[in-house]
Formats: C-alpha cells, sequence, structure tokens
C-alpha cells in the first residue's frame, strides 16, 4: 500500500489541509503544536476510523472528542492509497456524529464501502493491509509515544500479538499458518524451480515475464505521452475559442462604448444649448439688479439685527413704564391716603416693652379662665336638665314608684301583666275539643270504636290541663296586683296600665340615673364656681390697673349684679384688655403706614427711572430706522415699517445679485463648453452613431442596450420672476 493524497476538512488543529505524499518518502518540519502528530494520527483514523465511546467509556473521554476542530468547524478526512496491484481507493469519513459517515470509492471503478465493512465499522486498513490496528500501530504507523520502550504501544508489549498475526496470515481460501505456507512455497519451488535457474520453467516465465513488462512500459509511456499531446492540443483549442469568443465580446462591447459615448455627446450638446437658452432668460430677467449696492448687504443685516434688538428692548422699555405708569399713578393717590390715615390717626400713646408683655400675659390669663365661664353655662344646663328629667318621670306616670324599689317592682309587675290565662287558653279548648269530637266520629263511621275512645280521651287530658294551668296562673297575677297597690299606691293596676308600666320601667331606670347624675354635678360645681368668681375679680382689677396706667379709655360697666357675675368681671377685663389692644394696634399702624410711604416713594423713584429709559431707547430706534430707510432708498426699494421684511427685501435683491453673476459666468463657461463639442457637428455625430448601429448589429449586438443609459439630470434654476426661490 502507498499513501498519496490526505485531506483534512478538520481534525484537531488542522484546518483545510492538502498533503502530497512522495513515493518514496516524505518529511514534514514544523514547531511544536504544528500538527505533525496530527498527520498522523489522520492516516490512522483514515484506515481504521476512531472511536468515539461506548459500554465501559465515557463519550467525553474517548478519541473522538480528543481530536474534535480546535475552531469548532466542519469534521472530516479523507485519503487517497494505492495497493501493488495498481488499483487507487480514496477513503472519506464525516466525523460531526458519533455514528460515523464513511465512503471508500474505488477510483475509476464504483462504491466498494460494503466490501471493507468488518460489522459496523468500515476498515480499508484490516482488508488491503491484512493486519488489525494494533498491528498496524506497532509495525507500519509507530507515533512518537511508539518509540518510547515503556510506552503502551511500544513493538515490545504487544510482542505476542504479532507473533499471532505473523502465525494467523493466510490466504483466503485455506487459512494456512505461516509454517504451511513455507513449506507449501518449498514445494511448489521444486516443481516449477527458480527465477535463478534461466532453464527452469519459473526462470523462462520471468524472462518472458520481464521482457513484456519491458514492452509494457514502453507502451504505456508512449500512450501517456500521446494523451498528454492531445490534453494539450484540446486545451489549445479551447482556449482560441474562448479567446475568439472574448474579441468578438469586446468588439461588441467596444461598439456599444462608442454608441453610449456618442449618445453622452448629443445629450451634452442639447443639454448644453437648452442650459444656454435658460441662462440668457435668467440674465435678461435679472439684469436690473447688475448695479444693486451689494456691498451694503453687511451693514443693512448689521442694522437689521440691531434695529429687532433695539425695538424689543424699546417695547420691554415701553411695557415696563406703561406697567409703572399705573403703579406710579396709585402710588401717588396711596401716598396722599397715607398722609390722610396718619393725620387722622392723631396722637397715639406709647406703649412699653413691659406693657405689651403684660398685656399679653394678661390675655392668656383672661383666656384660661374662659372655661369658667363655660363651667359657669355647664351648671346652668345640669340644673335646667335635672328639672327637665323630674317632668319627664312625672310625664310617665310612674312617678309613685321610688327609684329604690324600682328593681323590686319590676318582677312584680312582670308577673301582674302574665295574667289571667283562662281567655288565652279558651280557643286552645275549644279547638281541641273540636277536634276530638270530628275525630272520633270519623272513627266510629270508619267501624274503629276503640280509636275514637283513644282520641276523646286525648282531648279531654288536653282541656283538663288547660284548665289546670289557668287556675293557678290567675291566682299569682292577682296576689301581684294586690301587691302593687301596697308598694305603689295610684299606680294604674289595669292590664293596659300594667302593660304601660311594664314597657315605661326602661326608661324610668334611665331617666332616675340621668337625674342623680345632674344633681350630683349642680352640687359639685357650685363650690368650684365661688372660687373661680373670686380669681376672675381680681384678674379683672389687674386689666384696669395696666389700661390706667398706659392710659387708655375702657368703656363703662353696667349694672353691678351683672358685673358680679363670673361672666361680668371677664367682659369688663376683656374690654380692658380690648382697649389696651386697639392702642397697640394704633401704634403699629402708624409704624407701617411710614414705612409703606417710604416704600411708595422708592416706588416713585424707580418709576421715573423706567419713564426716562424707555425714551431713550425709543430715539435710539428712530435713529437706526432713518438710517436703515436710507440704505433702501439708495437700493431703489421702498421702505418697510416692518425691519424684518425690509431687511429680507434688500437681502433678496442681493442674492439676485450675486444669482445674476453667477448665471452669467455660468453662460460663458456652457458657451465655452459647446464651442469645444463643436455645435455645428450634430448631424455628423447623428451619422456616425447609425453607421456604429449597423456595424454592431452586424456582429451580433443588441444596440439597444445603450438606450438603458440616461445622462444625469441637471437641477433647473428657478425661473427669472421667483425672486423669493432666488434668494433661497
Amino acid at each position: 500500500m502507498r499513501l498519496e493524497r490526505l485531506e483534512v476538512g478538520g481534525f484537531g488543529r488542522l484546518r483545510d489541509l492538502q498533503l502530497d505524499l512522495a513515493p518514496r518518502l516524505t518529511v514534514l518540519w514544523g514547531a511544536n503544536e504544528a500538527g505533525k502528530s496530527t498527520v498522523h494520527r489522520a492516516v490512522r483514523v483514515a484506515l481504521y476510523g476512531i472511536a468515539a465511546g461506548g459500554p465501559g467509556r465515557a463519550v467525553e473521554r474517548s478519541d473522538w472528542v480528543r481530536w474534535q476542530p480546535w475552531d469548532a468547524g466542519g469534521y472530516g478526512l479523507a485519503l487517497t492509497y494505492s495497493l501493488a496491484g495498481g488499483a487507487r481507493y480514496r477513503v472519506a469519513r464525516r466525523l460531526e456524529e458519533r455514528e460515523q459517515v464513511v465512503q471508500v470509492q474505488e477510483i475509476g471503478g464504483r462504491d466498494v464501502t460494503d466490501r471493507l465493512r468488518s460489522g459496523r465499522l468500515v476498515v480499508p486498513g484490516q482488508f488491503h493491509l491484512g493486519i488489525d490496528e494494533a498491528v498496524f500501530c506497532a509495525t507500519a504507523c509507530l507515533g512518537e509515544d511508539g518509540l518510547r520502550p515503556d510506552a503502551p504501544d511500544a513493538a515490545a508489549q504487544r510482542a505476542d500479538r504479532l507473533q499471532e498475526a505473523i502465525q494467523r496470515l493466510a490466504d483466503s481460501a485455506s487459512r494456512a499458518t505461516a509454517a504451511e505456507a513455507l513449506s507449501r512455497l518449498r514445494q511448489a519451488m521444486d516443481r516449477v524451480g527458480t527465477e535463478a535457474r534461466s532453464r527452469s520453467p519459473l526462470g523462462l516465465a520471468t524472462s518472458r515475464l520481464r521482457r513484456v513488462e519491458g514492452e509494457l512500459v514502453r507502451a504505456r509511456e508512449r500512450s501517456d505521452a500521446t494523451a498528454r499531446e492531445m490534453d494539450r492540443l484540446t486545451g489549445l483549442e479551447r482556449s482560441a475559442a474562448a479567446a475568439a469568443a472574448r474579441r468578438s465580446e469586446c468588439e461588441r462591447e467596444w461598439l456599444a462604448g462608442r454608441l453610449a459615448v456618442l449618445g453622452a455627446t448629443r445629450r451634452a450638446l442639447a443639454s448644453g444649448q437648452e442650459e444656454a437658452a435658460r441662462l440668457e432668460a435668467l440674465i435678461e430677467g435679472w439684469r436690473g439688479f447688475a448695479t444693486f449696492p451689494l456691498e451694503r448687504e453687511e451693514r443693512v443685516t448689521a442694522l437689521g439685527g440691531e434695529l429687532r434688538q433695539l425695538e424689543e428692548v424699546s417695547a420691554e422699555a415701553e411695557r415696563r413704564w406703561g406697567t409703572a405708569r399705573e403703579r406710579l399713578r396709585a402710588a401717588e393717590c396711596r401716598r396722599v391716603e397715607i398722609a390722610t390715615s396718619i393725620r387722622a390717626l392723631g396722637r397715639v400713646p406709647r406703649m412699653e416693652a413691659k406693657d405689651r408683655e403684660q398685656a399679653r400675659t394678661l390675655a392668656a390669663e383672661v383666656a384660661a379662665e374662659g372655661a369658667v365661664a363655660r363651667r359657669a353655662e355647664e351648671l346652668r344646663t345640669a340644673e335646667a336638665r335635672a328639672a327637665g328629667l323630674r317632668r319627664e318621670i312625672a310625664a310617665t306616670g310612674l312617678g309613685v314608684i321610688p327609684p329604690a324599689e324600682l328593681d323590686l317592682v319590676g318582677p312584680i309587675i312582670s308577673t301582674a301583666v302574665t295574667g289571667p290565662q283562662r281567655r288565652r287558653l279558651r280557643p286552645v279548648q275549644r279547638g281541641t275539643g273540636a277536634a276530638g269530637a270530628l275525630g272520633a266520629i270519623g272513627c266510629l263511621a270508619s267501624g274503629h270504636g276503640l280509636i275514637a275512645a283513644l282520641v276523646i280521651g286525648a282531648a279531654l287530658a288536653v282541656i283538663t290541663a288547660s284548665l289546670v294551668v289557668e287556675r293557678f296562673f290567675g291566682g299569682s297575677a292577682a296576689a301581684a296586683r294586690r301587691q302593687l297597690g301596697h308598694r305603689c299606691p295610684g299606680l294604674d293596676l289595669t292590664e293596659d296600665g300594667l302593660r304601660r308600666a311594664a314597657s315605661r320601667l326602661p326608661d324610668l331606670r334611665r331617666l332616675h340615673a340621668d337625674r342623680q347624675r345632674q344633681e350630683l354635678l349642680v352640687e359639685a360645681g357650685r363650690g368650684e364656681l365661688e372660687t373661680a368668681t373670686a380669681r376672675i375679680a381680681a384678674l379683672r382689677d389687674r386689666c384696669l390697673q395696666l389700661a390706667a396706667r398706659i392710659p387708655v379709655e375702657v368703656p363703662s360697666a353696667g349694672g353691678a349684679a351683672e358685673m358680679a357675675a363670673a361672666d361680668g368681671l371677664l367682659s369688663r377685663a376683656r374690654q380692658a384688655l380690648t382697649a389696651v389692644a386697639a392702642a397697640e394696634d394704633a401704634a403699629r399702624r402708624r409704624t407701617e403706614l411710614e414705612a409703606e410711604d417710604a416704600q411708595l416713594a422708592r416706588d416713585e423713584a424707580a418709576a421715573r427711572e423706567l419713564r426716562e429709559e424707555a425714551e431713550r431707547k425709543a430715539g435710539a430706534r428712530a435713529q437706526l430706522a432713518t438710517e436703515l430707510a436710507g440704505h433702501l432708498r439708495s437700493a431703489g426699494l421702498a421702505a418697510d415699517p416692518d425691519t424684518a421684511r425690509a431687511v429680507a427685501a434688500f437681502r433678496q435683491g442681493a442674492a439676485t445679485r450675486r444669482q445674476f453673476e453667477t448665471a452669467r459666468d455660468r453662460l460663458d463657461e456652457v458657451r465655452r463648453r459647446l464651442a469645444a463639442i463643436g455645435a455645428g457637428d450634430e448631424q455628423a455625430l447623428v451619422r456616425q452613431a447609425a453607421q456604429l448601429e449597423k456595424e454592431l448589429r452586424r456582429r451580433g449586438g443588441d444596440p439597444r442596450r445603450r438606450r438603458g443609459r440616461q445622462a444625469p439630470r441637471r437641477r433647473r434654476a428657478p425661473p427669472p420672476g421667483d425672486r423669493r426661490r432666488a434668494g433661497a
């Protein structure tokens, strides 16, 4: 077996490698990790496959995972080799999946994959070499690890397997061992002779074979030379045909290009003539702007900006002055009112700080004593409430019942209300008798006498029980009425009266409890009110002394009886404090009026400054407007009160002047271009284009292809009368 070519799509660090192996010796040279050992392993994988794990060995520790491409691309390889008999094979393996895809193709023949399959594996090395992978690694494929004596794949460690493999080498028919094969070979040599003996059958056959092989080699050399010459001639013919076709295509392209150039020249000529006519019309329309003062544009633009800014400033100053005018008028009027108010206040008593502090202290004490007034009011309310409760108790009709006996009288009234029972049980007695009679009659009619007797007996038992109930309960109700008459003389003992008394007993208890609570409040509040009245009288005297010391006038007091009460004393103290507070308010008011008058004076001065500033700004604005109007008149433009429109009109005129000059320069350039093209040669261009189209058709081309090429569209200038678009 001779290895010819190794192709690696992706294996370990190798990617897209194509390696041609020399017939005798191939040396791979490179640095560490260059892939030399990987090439060695790839040859072995091509012949015997690669283990992808299985029972007893994890997939992640298998050689299939170890030799996966480093760049995670395609995973596969192919090997081309030839055998001693001249047959050539190509084995290709795709290793992306654990179930590897393998194909062995005989070059120039058919697919022989199934013939080289051993179980589920395709191993061309085992079939074509006659040895398994272990023997191959120990004899014909020595790797770096196999050269070490202690390596697991070294020849010494596999001696037993090598001996067994050599002994089992046999032909496909008899499966003889090596010793048997040697014996048979010696016997055959004795029969046919050897190559060394020229007169033996084998020697003669060998001589003839050598001569035939020499002739065969010379014939093959002649055949190979003839085939190479035929291949060269065929390639030259194809090259000549391609060159001729290319030349024809280039000639057609050249003719089409010439037609395109002529078309572009004609379009450029027409476009130039059209543009010249348009520019002449524009220049004629803008001729009135030929003498426009372009040099004043910068000054007019600056004037417009200054004037707009000054107009805004002036308008703002005028607006502030307009706002301040009203404030000034209001300030003047207010100062007159303040002067009048100060004169009206007249002489205001002056209070010391200690007087104001004492006034606040007394006011706090008076406010605190306001609770006494509320207490007096609560006392009067409690007295009125107690009197009202006594009237409500009398209105219930149960006033004859003492409050202490309410708990004893309640059960007695309940007992009296429940009797007598006779009238209540009579409907039961009548219904029971009627039901018993009807039942007995029905039973007798149906012939059941015993049942009729039982029904009558049951009805009589019910009636007897009701009579007993009436007897005993009717006596307790009468006794209760007699007891109520003895305890509560004047109480209504009728059945309706007792029912009303039973329903009003809860309200009567609540009314008696509320009356007792109000009477307790009245008794407790009288002592507290007398103490508070004495304290309020002393507080009133202190308030009056403060008012006399300031001095302020306190209104006269009312009647003596009214002033002796707590409310009257507090009212007098409040009058004194009110007079003191009025004097303090008057002093504060005078101070506030004087401060307000000073602030209004400052506001008047600020308003007058705003008026002067507005007048200055208006004067400067009028001066700039006059200068701008002069520039507009010098340019032949009408004056415009709107500064923005006036400046825009001047800039429009300047832009039109620049466009006029640009159009004039452009017209000169177009005329020079037309002169260079040759305006009078248009007919010659037409004739030349017709000749080129005819020649192109003769050579098999299509002149219509050049019609798809369009000249670039030019931007049209605005019409002469549209000054706004020209300025833009």
